[in-house]
């Protein structure tokens, strides 16, 4: 049978996410009927406010080895102070080295994933109390009892090695995002409240496929090495989110919106069901191993699309006697290039202490690229040129 090997192994992580809010000056909207009456009187008050969160994770797994097969059982746990959730996530991973020399391998597994954006939603909480109706209506929001977030996940892919040097991998995924959080409104007659509950209803189904090839050892020049990689990949996935997952502050206090040229209910807005077709990436690292520099460049193609997007006034689209809602529209996005760079450096001198100082410049063209979303089904526009310093040390 040969013998079986065992790589046992543990840990503990701790994250504390902190993030504000800040609403600088106030402001107010109202709608003027066709007696000339003022109603849905809305007054949008100054406010800052802050939210923390701590998310504590322990993790184990083992690495079983038999022959070139391998099996890797584990679990993991992890808990934050905001939902106060006990969430254990199970993985398991499968690796079959055919040759036992790794020009052949096929992998499959399935996993777990806990997380949401949890800190946006606390955020946004914080933004919707700075709201007051002049009017007489009220405000309640309820996010009692919610599930964490989790995605089930299954994997499989084929790695081959090509010639000396290429190395060509295929991965598909399946993934069930369950439990996702949305929201919902209603307006109680009697009390001329607007309630809004926050709940764990949402779903998506997402198939993901990749395609990548890579050099199996760096190119040398000199005293720098240089990875190229080029990866071509394709979503599609679907889901039954609408609109009113990503719907924040009303500008008139009934809760419309404008999609498609028409005033709405926001919850009567369909859900958006549009893919990601074809990306391309092409990645480009270069190392200095004497100066422990590295820097690394992502040039990311994508083929044009559908996804619904927020109108601002100079568009063509934008309807001025709806100024006072949010106006929607689904239509067809352009192609975009993006260029992403990052410069680290992990002093030589420092090696014992794994220090690393790394800066970011996303989106070096200030490409203006719409991307859409698909857990709330709106598109925005990504940011535009962004910097990031980072200084980091491990233990």
């Amino acid at each position: 049978m040969g013998n079986v090997s065992h790589q046992p192994y543990f840990g503990a992580e701790y994250i504390y996410s902190d993030a504000w809010t800040e609403r600088h000056n106030q402001s107010e909207s109202y709608v003027i009927n066709a007696a000339g009456k003022k109603t849905n009187h809305t007054i949008y008050h100054k406010g800052k406010g802050s939210l923390g969160i701590d998310n504590y994770t322990l993790y184990m797994a083992d690495r079983i080895s038999w022959r070139n097969v391998s099996l890797m059982p584990g679990v993991r746990y992890d808990y934050d102070n905001y939902l106060s959730n006990h969430n254990i996530s199970p993985r398991f991973m499968t690796e079959w080295d055919i040759f036992a020399d790794q020009t052949s391998m096929i992998t499959a597994g399935y996993n777990r994933y806990y997380g949401g954006n949890i800190l946006d939603m606390g955020l946004r909480d914080i933004r919707n109390s700075w709201t007051e109706s002049v009017s007489g209506n009220k405000t309640l929001t309820r996010y009692q009892d919610l599930k964490t977030p989790y995605n089930d996940e299954l994997a499989m892919g084929l790695q081959q090695k090509i010639g000396k040097n290429v190395i060509a991998r295929a991965n598909y995924v399946y993934r069930e995002a369950h439990d996702q959080i949305s929201k919902s409104s209603r307006t109680d007659s009697a009390t001329k409240t607007t309630i809004t509950e926050y709940n764990n209803d949402g779903k998506t189904k997402t198939h993901s496929f990749n395609l990548s090839f890579e050099l199996a050892e760096p190119l040398h020049i000199s005293q720098v090495d240089i990875n190229p990689q080029i990866v071509f990949s394709y979503i599609k996935s679907k889901g039954n989110l609408s609109l009113n997952n990503g719907y924040e502050e009303s500008n008139t206090g009934d809760n419309r919106v404008v999609y498609n040229g028409n005033l709405v209910s926001y919850d009567s807005v369909p859900v958006a069901d549009f893919n990601n077709p074809l990306k391309i990436s092409l990645n480009m690292d270069f190392t200095h191993q004497p100066s422990g520099l590295v820097w690394a460049n992502t040039l990311t193609w994508q083929e044009a699309r559908k996804a619904r997007i927020i109108l601002g006034k100079t568009n063509a689209q934008y309807i001025s006697e709806y100024s006072d809602y949010k106006q929607y529209v689904d239509e067809k996005l352009d192609s975009s290039l993006t260029w992403d760079t990052r410069l680290s450096w992990t002093p030589q001198f420092l090696k014992q202490q794994n220090l690393t100082i790394s800066a970011d410049i996303l989106n070096v063209l200030d490409s203006k690229t719409a991307v859409d979303t698909t857990n709330t089904g709106v598109a925005t526009y990504a940011s535009g040129r962004t910097f990031w310093l980072d200084v980091s040390m491990k233990f």
